[in-house]
């Protein structure tokens, strides 16, 4: 599964095809739990655990080492700690698609590691994932759990290695496998990744064609709740993520498409700082008992009234023609009688709403 002295390589500039085409053999095949992927983990580095241990018998004392084997003792206290931290965040992780026999994401993440032979850069992971989102899309949950199984596939590549030299003759071909895999190791154990998270990550892509720009203007942690809400709302809606996005997209040009008397008509149930707010209140329809406010004119009507709609603060100031003729305090007012109307989620009454409040 992981031999990385097969002569495969794929370079840069391939990677994007090698990753689509990974994905078209990776099809979802149900749900699994992160549990399973913490479990193979620990087995691989009770493999590199019995690897140091015969070397460090067969070694201790002596001054002159192999150069794979130097690389397993020198660099045994990168698998134990970077082992333990990935073994934690996969153990947490409840929700993953499995395909393969493994769940998606650490499937990814060794195909990944194979296709440069434990050569990982933080380009190469931009790039792998962008062909690989180009024929499956990666959940929230995926995408962020990505860091760790990176990790775990790269000891798992170690481990590979480990098994294969206890039969080999010699061990300094396996010297460069080595080096790349706990080079990796030690990049990512130090790279920031969120840049690169958000790059790939197509359900923000979607809302930064948010037609007002709000969303891009938000700061990591309203962008993140954002995010975090359309996760639980596209499983309940059971569609992916990236599409629930884009639809909400799509609502935010229609109001802003519409005439400016129609338009201010039907801000009474889509108000907020912009009319690209629509895509805000309509993403927000959740159980009462998770409401929240913002700092806007619309969001103290939600608050004041009875409904499930909720607006998270934008980081947007009003725009000037709302201000100058006052509808900022009347939408307040507007928002409250409005919101009693659509609470229960109620359409039919909410278009009656709508019409009569014209």
């Amino acid at each position: 599964m992981d031999n990385f002295n097969s002569g495969l390589y794929i370079p840069d500039d391939g990677l994007f095809d090698f990753a689509a085409a990974s994905a078209k053999l990776l099809r979802p095949d149900g749900e699994c739990s992160g549990r399973d992927e913490a479990a193979l983990l620990r087995r691989s580095m009770a493999a590199i655990r019995r690897c140091h241990s015969l070397i460090s018998r067969r070694y201790g004392a002596k001054s002159s080492v192999p150069a794979a084997f130097e690389w397993i003792m020198d660099n045994f206290y990168i698998i134990e700690r970077e082992g333990a931290s990935a073994s934690a965040a996969l153990r947490r992780a409840r929700r993953l698609r499995a395909a393969d026999g493994g769940s998606m994401i650490g499937e990814l993440c060794r195909a990944l590691v194979r296709s440069g032979r434990g050569e990982v850069t933080e380009a190469r992971c931009l790039e792998f994932l962008r062909g690989f989102q180009s024929v499956t899309a990666l959940r929230r949950a995926e995408l962020y759990l990505f860091p760790a199984a990176l990790r775990a596939a790269l000891i798992h590549g170690v481990a590979a290695v480990c098994r294969a030299m206890e039969f080999a003759d010699g061990s300094d071909e396996y010297a460069p496998a080595l080096e790349a895999l706990f080079g990796a190791l030690r990049l990512f154990a130090v790279l920031d990744l969120e840049n690169l998270l958000d790059s790939a990550d197509m359900t923000a892509e979607a809302l930064r064609a948010d037609p007002d720009g709000v969303f891009q203007r938000m700061d990591s942690a309203s962008r993140g709740e954002y995010l975090r809400r359309i996760e639980y709302l596209s499983r309940r809606e059971g569609v992916e993520e990236h599409i629930y996005a884009r639809r909400l997209v799509k609502k935010a040009r229609a109001v802003l498409s519409l005439p400016r008397a129609e338009a201010v008509t039907r801000a009474r149930v889509y108000r907020g700082e912009s009319a690209a707010d629509a895509v805000h209140l309509a993403v927000a329809r959740i159980p009462r008992g998770q409401r929240g406010g913002g700092n806007s004119p619309a969001a103290a009507g939600v608050r004041a009234g009875e409904g499930s709609y909720r607006l998270r603060p934008a980081a947007a100031a009003p725009r000037a023609a709302d201000a100058a003729d006052g509808r900022g305090a009347r939408g307040a007012a507007r928002g409250a009688e409005h919101m009693r109307c659509v609470g229960a989620a109620d359409r039919r009454r909410e278009r009656a709403c709508r019409g009569g409040g014209a």
